[in-house]
């Protein structure tokens, strides 16, 4: 299918679902379901053809979390589990007109985002094996114990505008620790494909980073998502293989999702979900079969997941520049990353989500409240109906960006490490923490690369350099 006709029957015909459906709860559904299966099928022969590092590209995964996200969302909606929420009676006084113009706006983005990725695709890379140095026991004891020390050690960085207190990215104490933890863990792993290590202590190595990861991060469950998508990719960098639809592979991603919701579950009850008394993740995990039979279970699941809010928080905050609730912004929240240095006494351009909730709720936002705008509600409360114009281009930067990252990565240039961190936090960023939380976090993830980079080359330098390998 070309793009052409695709964008069209994202525009024009797809709409008339929700037409012809009277703004019904299953009509919007049913829309967003019929533009997940349009968007299968366009994609298709590109995920035959190509890797599964294309899969992980950043339109892939800004598309594939952002159409779930839309569908779950309004098969929500479609029961009575949330029908008690604010956010679930605000979306449904929307304005029809506003509401399917919005709809389909969210649509247009999302399928302009798939475009991209098929115009711009990451080709099955070929067999290559890295210049490798012999294994070395101590780049790695060091590497880890960063890693470790990381988890121990809170950094004060409220100087800068940081938070030193307890924080929802890190059981560690700060919300700044995980940044750090994320540059060492993608250096380990560089070292671990770069070096020759062997295949057992690779595969024990990445096990350990994700058992302390899960036990660390209960508080935000994401955080371990972003940290797995960093490995995945530098691993996917030198191994890239076919996307095979076989049972084996098929059983294999059966298994992980299964473990991931079982995960989430469990990390949700040590969160207070169920009104556990519980405090370990190991006690938890015993308790997941009693928390889903607690009577709200389905609506803790929407908590848990996020689905419901992040589809009503993106199609309300576009509906309040719409009506003026809020006003349009003309860049001002994608600007502030200009002035990450400059203190807020002096000024600060104002954040997405301190808009949006401020405006929904100000007494929640008082308290601490924020509720994350998507980034193509993002653009729109910036740009409006243009803001089509801007997402097409950051994303073809982004994806340009990465498929720049994947070739500096099979040259072996270091410097492709920095750009890993970003690919692997643009959920975030698409999930509405904001462009500046993206920078900072990859600036931050960046320093520790660097520092971990710098000590090691005291070492390297005084060992036998690079052992050269053929390629194949």
């Amino acid at each position: 299918m070309k793009a052409s006709l695709f964008i069209f029957v994202n525009v024009a015909i797809l709409p008339l679902i929700i037409l012809f459906g009277g703004f019904s709860h299953i009509s919007i559904a049913l829309f967003w379901i019929c533009s997940l299966v349009l968007g299968l099928y366009y994609i298709k022969p590109v995920i035959k053809e190509c890797g599964l590092l294309q899969l992980l590209s950043p339109c892939m995964i800004v598309y594939f979390y952002s159409i779930v996200n839309y569908v779950s969302g309004s098969v929500y909606y479609c029961t009575d589990f949330l029908d008690a929420t604010r956010f679930y009676i605000e979306f449904f006084k929307i304005e029809q007109t506003h509401l399917l113009f919005i709809l389909t706006f969210l649509n247009i983005c999302n399928s302009l985002v798939l475009v991209i990725a098929k115009k711009y695709p990451l080709p099955l890379l070929k067999p290559y094996t890295p210049p490798q140095r012999p294994f070395s026991l101590f780049v790695f004891i060091l590497l880890f114990a960063l890693f470790v020390l990381l988890h121990v050690f809170i950094f004060d960085l409220s100087v800068i505008g940081g938070s030193a207190k307890g924080s929802q990215i890190t059981q560690t104490g700060t919300e700044m620790n995980y940044p750090f933890i994320m540059g060492i863990v993608i250096l380990l792993v560089y070292k671990l494909n770069t070096y020759r290590t062997p295949l057992l202590l690779h595969l024990l190595m990445i096990v350990a980073i994700m058992f302390m990861m899960a036990v660390d991060s209960v508080g935000s469950k994401r955080e371990l998502f972003f940290i797995l998508i960093a490995i995945i990719m530098i691993e996917f960098i030198y191994h890239d293989r076919r996307v095979k639809m076989n049972l084996r592979n098929i059983l294999i991603a059966c298994v992980i999702a299964v473990a991931s919701i079982y995960y989430i579950l469990s990390a949700s009850i040590v969160r207070g979900y169920g009104g556990f008394d519980v405090e370990d993740l190991t006690e938890a995990a015993y308790l997941v079969s009693e928390y889903a039979d607690n009577e709200n279970f389905q609506m803790y699941v929407g908590n848990n997941f996020e689905t419901p809010y992040h589809y009503a928080s993106a199609v309300l905050s576009c509906d309040y520049t719409i009506t003026g609730k809020t006003p349009l912004l003309f860049g001002e929240t994608l600007v502030r990353v200009f002035f990450i240095a400059v203190p807020r006494s002096i000024y600060k351009p104002r954040k997405m989500i301190d808009v949006f909730t401020t405006a929904y709720d100000a007494q929640k936002r008082q308290e601490g409240v924020s509720y994350p705008v998507s980034a193509y509600s993002e653009f729109f409360a910036n740009f409006h109906v243009l803001s089509i114009v801007f997402v097409y281009l950051f994303f073809v930067a982004f994806q340009k960006l990465f498929i720049k990252m994947v070739r500096l990565g099979r040259k072996n240039n270091f410097i492709y490490l920095y750009l890993v961190t970003a690919s692997a936090l643009s959920i975030q960023f698409v999930r509405g923490s904001g462009f500046e939380s993206l920078v900072i976090y990859s600036l931050l993830a960046g320093s520790s690369i660097f520092v971990g980079q710098f000590l090691l080359s005291i070492y390297e330098s005084k060992v036998p350099q690079y052992v050269k390998s053929r390629r194949n």
